[in-house]
């Protein structure tokens, strides 16, 4: 087993108080030496329960992540939810308002002087740690606008705090509840990390993978602990509840799952460089326990190129122009599809295909149904865009509108022709406009594959090496 040492400085303690709607919760926190600078303060990891499993399941995952400097909060959070069955649920269930609701209560615990916690709190930070459902709740958490009905409040809306920095979870995934469908995390620019166990019978890792790949931004992560199940996290495994064993002794599994999530929040928290080295560098060579996939955007602003599809170098486009080497130094083509890749006005729908207005956009990008170019029209069978640079180019991202069916991805390839990434675009909605990170460089072949309707609304390219680790 790899561990180190040098991030884990504290020694911790712990206590118990109670949180909005008289919710109990144990507060663990580092315990400073004497005397100490006034300046040392330390950020709140949230850490959100598995379902109907009680706050002192954690002790020992809470105690290991506050030893890398942070003030951890676990509460008991107890309501009753409406399962997709029907039937309502009654029990310890996590929730987006606990984000909010902790938030309030650290700021008195910072300010009580009889506080074991007073004046060490840094209240401008917080990042969310969760379990099973809690992960999921914390999923939600991070994300504007989304009301899942498993993960909503009752009385009041959420509204995600400025405060709220970054997120990882064990054992988690993002799906529609009565469908099993998997969503896009649409989780702005917090980074977000998911932990899984190889063994995890409960939510197997193929569903944290599937939401790895639909967290739209990056920095993210995927940490797989080889060995480890469903309940290595808590204290004790749970063979009532989880049907596969974990063949990690439980102590060291918990003590990875923690180390892992702590380092991962010092990394976007403290803007500790070590951490973040070994979260998306040496981390995963160094603990033979763990494999890691993550990516990471390193892009300078100022060299990126944008193709919006308005004009050519100096040549305007226009509704129904065939798109082929009008680019310099780019060939696009459609290799599947005889009518050609064709300019849309997305101000002014043509074809009937009102499913891609998107005033704010004006042109994109489409397979033409037809070639006629005086009603453009997109091919509601989908097809391949291919764009093909006579020199290589590092692929920042690429913009889509009206996503609907899933299935269509990217794939980015070298000058062998070699696949080096391909990424799924998310489905979403009609009119639906979003923006796919991809930071990928030394691309000489990009191909667009839609299974349906939707166009392609931008590339940005940048001369700048950008990074993408996997």
């Amino acid at each position: 087993m790899a561990i180190i040492t040098q991030f884990s400085d504290y020694e911790v303690d712990s206590y118990t108080t109670m949180i909005a709607a008289e919710d109990p919760v144990d507060i663990y926190f580092p315990v400073l030496p004497d005397p100490v600078e006034d300046s040392l303060e330390f950020p709140i990891a949230l850490m959100l329960q598995g379902a109907f499993l009680d706050k002192a399941e954690y002790s020992n995952y809470a105690s290991t992540v506050a030893s890398y400097g942070f003030v951890v909060v676990v509460p008991n959070n107890e309501r009753t939810i409406v399962a997709p069955t029907g039937d309502s649920l009654s029990g310890l269930l996590a929730e987006q308002q606990q984000v909010n609701e902790t938030l309030t209560q650290m700021l008195l615990e910072d300010t009580d002087s009889s506080s074991p916690v007073f004046e060490i709190i840094d209240t401008d930070k917080m990042g969310l740690l969760g379990h099973s459902f809690g992960g999921a709740a914390g999923l939600s958490a991070i994300q504007e606008d989304i009301c899942l009905l498993e993960f909503c409040s009752e009385d009041e809306d959420y509204v995600r705090p400025p405060e709220l920095m970054a997120g990882i979870f064990y054992a988690a995934s993002f799906r529609d509840t009565f469908t099993e469908e998997a969503l896009p995390v649409n989780n702005d620019d917090i980074p977000t990390g998911l932990i899984v166990g190889e063994l995890d019978g409960v939510v197997p890792s193929i569903l944290s993978e599937e939401t790895y790949d639909l967290i739209l931004n990056p920095p993210k992560a995927l940490i797989t602990v080889e060995g480890a199940n469903h309940y290595s996290i808590t204290n004790e495994d749970n063979p009532l509840r989880e049907p596969s064993r974990s063949t990690l002794d439980q102590a060291i599994a918990t003590e990875t799952i923690a180390r892992w999530s702590a380092l991962f929040l010092r990394a976007h928290l403290f803007e500790d460089e070590a951490a973040f080295e070994y979260v998306y560098g040496t981390g995963d060579s160094l603990d033979q326990n763990v494999t890691v996939i993550s990516q990471l955007p390193d892009v300078n602003p100022g060299s990126i190129s944008v193709i919006d599809f308005e004009m050519a170098d100096d040549l305007v486009l226009t509704a129904g122009t065939i798109i082929t080497d009008q680019f310099e130094g780019l060939e696009v083509s459609t290799p599947d599809n005889p009518y050609g890749a064709m300019i849309f006005d997305s101000a002014e729908p043509t074809g009937g295909d009102n499913d891609l207005l998107a005033p704010e956009l004006g042109n994109v990008l489409i397979i033409s149904e037809d070639g006629d170019s005086n009603d453009p029209d997109d091919n509601a069978r989908g097809g391949t865009l291919r764009f093909e640079w006579d020199e290589l180019v590092n692929v920042a991202s690429v913009g889509f509108l009206d996503i609907e069916e899933s299935g269509s991805s990217i794939q980015l390839f070298d000058e062998n022709n070699h696949l080096i990434e391909a990424v799924d675009i998310p489905s979403l909605a009609d009119n639906s406009i979003q923006e796919i990170i991809l930071g990928v460089s030394e691309i000489a072949r990009m191909d667009v594959t839609f299974v349906g309707s939707g166009a392609l609304t931008d590339i940005a390219l940048t001369t700048d090496v950008v990074v993408s680790t996997v």
